[in-house]
């Protein structure tokens, strides 16, 4: 999915997860294209707490749909 596919759903954040050591964190991604895909995110990212070169990455569903119960 696409940053941009992405934000007409509601949803700005990205949930990070690292598959080492299972720290995880919330990403605001307003800043960035909007054809990058969520995917190659992770792929971007290192872990800040036990610095594995990638992590995990998906939309921040409960932002989605907190955004849509307010509808």
């Amino acid at each position: 999915m696409t940053l941009s596919k992405m934000r007409e759903t509601g949803i700005r954040t990205i949930n990070r997860v690292c598959a080492r050591c299972g720290s995880h964190g919330i990403v605001h991604v307003d800043g960035l294209p909007g054809d990058v895909t969520v995917m190659e995110l992770g792929k971007t990212m290192c872990c800040t707490t036990c610095g594995a070169p990638e992590t995990e990455t998906q939309p921040n569903w409960h932002e989605g749909n907190a955004a849509h119960a307010m509808i």
